[in-house]
């Protein structure tokens, strides 16, 4: 009896189909880069585009196997979509003067770019993202169409590991922007710093406040987080090389506490700790030459690490 009811439980779970829906497009967010004080450019280049909710229209079409259109609609709970089996079942959908259909009834949103839906509870909505024109996956959509499409089907079943990689990769990328606040005596304390260096790092305006600024890097994160990933590491590498190929052509000396010019003994870095690893000093090093203040400082070291560099080439 216990293996029959077993076999009839295993049965039902795997005729529940799940869809992950991913995000095709990107929305603005909101920020732009303030050009003067209180004015903000109206460039698109200045624009900083990320998904946050992408609230998708309720009425759609789908393609039956000819390729013919057929209307659709979300309406909550209910399993069919087709808009004249609807009406059959005395659920009218509106028009417009032109006979269009008119979007009603609870809006569908995609957060932060993914929606995981199964064909149980709301299956209206479950059957629309899987069959409407947005979707780029949808059944039957034929050759050379070129619908506005919103999102895609990822079918981790299929495409496990690929799926997890992607997620392990977003949160990642979520995870180093929740490391730059933490809590302290019930408030937020922000590594104002490193913040404003990312932003400018990725030629973004961040809004007036620091939960503002975490905003909107969050929202890049989430948005694209292997460019994201792929952006910080290359940075990290670049200055990190700099550091290390200075040392090389003796452009710069790392003393216990400081990092020096050789040429004229001003400062490059100060840094803190005792006993660190010649590892951690250059670490410190990168990571106050990727601030705005040091900017001036990082430029002065490219420009007398290339000039040492031509040196060495003509003797």
């Amino acid at each position: 009896m216990t293996e029959v009811a077993t076999a009839k439980s295993s049965s039902k779970k795997k005729e529940v189909q799940v869809l992950i829906f991913e995000s095709t497009i990107k929305g603005d967010s909101g920020f732009r880069r303030e050009i003067a004080p209180n004015v903000m450019s109206q460039k698109t280049e200045d624009v900083k585009s990320f998904p946050s909710v992408i609230y998708l229209p309720t009425i759609s079409y789908k393609w039956d196997e000819e390729g013919n259109q057929i209307p659709i609609r979300y309406v909550k709970g209910i399993y069919e979509n087709e808009i004249t089996k609807l009406q059959a079942k005395g659920i009218q959908t509106r028009t417009n003067e032109n006979g269009e259909y008119i979007p009603s009834g609870e809006k569908i949103k995609i957060p932060n770019g993914i929606l995981v839906l199964k064909d149980e509870g709301d299956r209206g909505m479950f059957s629309f993202m899987r069959d409407c024109a947005f979707n780029e996956s949808a059944p039957n959509r034929p050759d050379g169409d070129r619908s506005k499409k919103f999102f895609k089907v990822i079918e981790p079943f299929k495409e496990e590991e690929q799926f997890n990689d992607r997620w392990i990769v977003s949160n990642k990328a979520i995870g180093y922007v929740a490391n730059l606040v933490r809590k302290e005596g019930g408030k937020n304390v922000y590594q104002t710093t490193k913040i404003d260096a990312l932003l400018t790092l990725f030629n973004a305006y961040g809004g007036e406040t620091y939960s503002q600024k975490l905003t909107v890097l969050a929202g890049m994160a989430s948005a694209d987080p292997d460019t994201f990933l792929n952006t910080i590491t290359t940075l990290d590498d670049s200055v990190t090389t700099l550091i290390v190929h200075a040392k090389e052509l003796q452009v710069i000396t790392i003393g216990a506490n400081t990092a020096s010019f050789v040429d004229d003994n001003k400062v490059l870095a100060t840094f803190e700790g005792k006993n660190l690893s010649d590892k951690n000093k250059i670490k410190q090093i990168a990571e106050l030459l990727k601030t705005p203040e040091y900017a001036a400082k990082y430029q002065e070291l490219q420009a007398k690490v290339d000039m040492k560099e031509k040196q060495v080439l003509e003797n």
